[in-house]
């Protein structure tokens, strides 16, 4: 596998653009986000404006600690985007990068379902292809730093996985994005939404999050924790998720709510 082009990704990005506005490109590290957060902390808000990739991830983390997979070297997309502002709580964050990669994917598997798995799980027709996670570091000045692993061209062997996994090119292997094009459309997406989410109104990203959470649980979802089920009915980016059946359903923050699964038919 070619080693990532730095220059090819800054040439498709948007010169006025918010996001990725200094792109580091690491030949092996643990975790993209452990490095971006010794950045935030030497750097300052300075920082806050980069965007981290590596060719080889050693030591990815996932929710809860969780070890994640990133492959081979050059095999898979692993970064740490940061960003800042006040306003924007890393949750909302977390869930406007789920949603344009879930947009991206669409581009190149138009006959695939798409889907997201709450709380940080992106899925191809019921399969893991990518894992997210927004946080707030201490150290990071009020930054945020999205970490995020796409299985491009391999993902984890199922002896090692819990779960079903796929990646983008056993779905596409004729038309099979590079990771720069991949990077490229995400980031296009990401900062599209966000502009349109501070600047406009949040009802479209909350229709396009709610429709895919839907296609991972159409039939509804359960909170393991107290057993309260049903529809997913609304989804608000001020007051969070609603499921259940009316007129008792009511509003849950997303800060509140560590899993839920999907009901079976």
């Amino acid at each position: 596998m070619a080693d990532f082009s730095h220059h090819a990704l800054e040439r498709s990005l948007c010169e006025q653009r918010w996001l990725a506005r200094r792109v580091h490109v690491l030949s092996t590290c643990r975790s993209t986000n452990e490095v971006a957060k010794m950045a935030l902390q030497e750097q300052g808000e300075d920082a806050a404006k980069g965007l981290w990739i590596a060719e080889e991830q050693t030591g990815g983390r996932g929710r809860q600690r969780r070890d994640w997979w990133s492959g081979p070297r050059g095999a898979n997309l692993a970064l740490s985007l940061g960003y800042r502002n006040p306003q924007l709580a890393p949750e909302l964050f977390g869930l406007l990068g789920a949603v344009a990669l879930a947009k991206t994917l669409e581009r190149w598997l138009p006959r695939c379902r798409i889907a997201i798995k709450w709380p940080n799980d992106v899925l191809v027709n019921g399969a893991k292809v990518s894992g997210f996670l927004c946080e707030q570091p201490a150290v990071g000045h009020g930054a945020l730093l999205l970490g995020l692993g796409v299985n491009l061209a391999a993902a984890p062997p199922a002896n090692i996985a819990p779960y079903p996994t796929t990646s983008i090119r056993q779905h596409a292997p004729q038309t099979c994005p590079s990771r720069e094009q991949l990077a490229s459309a995400w980031l296009w997406g990401i900062e599209h939404g966000l502009r349109r989410f501070l600047r406009q109104n949040p009802r479209s990203f909350e229709q396009d999050f709610l429709f895919y959470l839907r296609q991972w649980a159409p039939y509804g979802v359960r909170d393991p924790r107290g057993g309260h089920q049903g529809q997913l009915l609304e989804f608000s980016s001020a007051k969070g998720l609603r499921w259940g059946m009316e007129p008792d359903a009511s509003f849950h923050p997303l800060g509140w709510i560590p899993s839920l699964e999907a009901l079976a038919p």
